[in-house]
């Protein structure tokens, strides 16, 4: 489990990672392009991860490499990016420990709540983003 995110800007950003333009990148190796991008957004009472998959694709071995950015667990965390599945399936298991967990659906203007811990936002709930 991770430890709750520190107050100081892009503290995620270690060893494996690098920050470009206010995202946090995944690193293959030094010589070949940034694989997934995430860039952390802090609310009051919820944490925006965003990814973006820089090379198009993604292949299901790069999961067992990857390293996510830590987050405040205390609050609920909004996932959100376009991407395979089984990738947002993996980082909702990442960050599962949260308050609550869920996706971001532009259609909706608004996350769907797919995992809680709190009686207060059940699955299935709709976070609108303003």
């Amino acid at each position: 489990v991770p430890p709750p995110m520190s107050k100081k800007k892009n503290s995620f950003c270690l060893d494996t990672h690098s920050l470009v333009s206010g995202f946090c990148a995944l690193k293959k190796n030094k010589k070949e392009k940034d694989m997934v991008e995430f860039k952390v957004i802090e609310k009051e009472k919820l944490t925006i991860v965003k990814f973006e998959l820089t090379t198009g694709v993604v292949s299901p071995e790069e999961l067992k490499k990857f390293k996510t950015p830590q987050v405040n667990l205390t609050k609920g965390v909004i996932i959100s990016g376009r991407g395979p599945i089984w990738l947002h399936s993996f980082l909702a298991h990442e960050y599962h420990p949260a308050v609550w967990v869920g996706h971001l659906d532009p259609r909706l203007n608004g996350a769907v709540i797919v995992q809680s811990h709190t009686k207060n936002i059940k699955e299935g709930d709709i976070i609108q983003l303003g």
